[in-house]
């Protein structure tokens, strides 16, 4: 019986007649008796080989495209490791880390990059962080319960703008002075000036009122409706005394700490991701996801 000729026997085959052994040394070596059965697996054999050559060009592009793409995701992530100041909604300040890590790739990115001390920095950086978004949201909501008991007054809303409220500005006007002191810059004076404001209320009728202002940057802290005579000095001291609670605050503290510590490693990661897409060093390793490993689905 002739004996089975596998595609691991027509690609020897091949090399052989590449090295110019003749077809008779060929079937005898291969144990071929007759030339149809040679020609058709040497056929064979250089038909498999453009597969092949095929399938390499194909995963060799799909590499490239990996690569390509891992390139990006950590241009992104370097991009995205940077402290925010305390002025930034919190939820914008999240994005910075989630927008990355919600790549698939994301988790792909250890593999390409086997550097403990490079993510032991980074695992820091990263919990600090958060910390430092809870501790800004807790400032947010320490603001918000001070003027209350304070000025006796809430942030607007849809239901209460026709009535007296604080505004966005406040919030933003006291992270300002927290985010000068981070910086190290000299406190600036504390000033206020006052604006009448008349609101065309349906029916044609009219609602009076005053906004506060800070001074002089004129940033909107609030506006007070219904009042016959506004007592402008109760809202300036409730304004002073809201400011400095927050700045003497246990929570400016924590964040004052947090925000020294976060510019301490944010250039040490930014420079070892720097080197790292210098270097090109994400391409001497492998993931889970690079062309060409198979992997069962489940």
């Amino acid at each position: 019986m002739a004996k089975k000729i596998t595609i691991f026997d027509r690609e020897k085959l091949r090399k052989a007649r590449e090295r110019g052994l003749t077809d008779s040394e060929i079937k005898a070596q291969f144990g071929i008796t007759d030339d149809r059965t040679l020609k058709r697996h040497l056929k064979l054999a250089e038909q498999e080989q453009e597969a092949r050559y095929a399938r390499m060009e194909i995963l060799k592009d799909a590499i490239k495209d990996h690569l390509a793409e891992l390139r990006q995701l950590i241009e992104n992530w370097k991009a995205g490791i940077r402290i925010q100041p305390v002025t930034v909604l919190p939820r914008v300040m999240a994005n910075s880390i989630t927008f990355t890590q919600s790549n698939r790739l994301y988790s792909s990115l250890k593999g390409h990059l086997p550097i403990p001390t490079f993510w032991r920095q980074y695992g820091e950086w990263e919990n600090k962080y958060k910390l430092y978004i809870a501790n800004c949201e807790k400032l947010q909501e320490e603001i918000r319960r001070g003027a209350l008991t304070g000025l006796k007054l809430d942030f607007a809303s849809d239901d209460t703008s026709n009535l007296s409220h604080l505004t966005s500005g406040l919030r933003d006007w006291i992270l300002g002075y927290v985010q000068d002191k981070f910086e190290g810059e000299d406190m600036r004076e504390v000033k206020f000036r006052w604006k009448d404001l008349t609101i065309s209320l349906e029916g044609g009728a009219l609602l009076e009122g005053k906004q506060m202002f800070s001074h002089p940057k004129g940033i909107e802290l609030l506006e007070i409706f219904n009042q016959h005579d506004v007592d402008t000095e109760f809202y300036e001291k409730g304004c002073r005394a809201l400011l400095g609670f927050c700045l003497s605050s246990g929570t400016v503290a924590n964040l004052s700490t947090l925000f020294v510590d976060l510019n301490a490693l944010e250039p040490k990661i930014h420079n070892s991701l720097e080197e790292i897409l210098l270097r090109r060093d994400y391409i001497l390793y492998t993931c889970n996801r690079c062309p060409g490993k198979p992997k069962l689905l489940r």
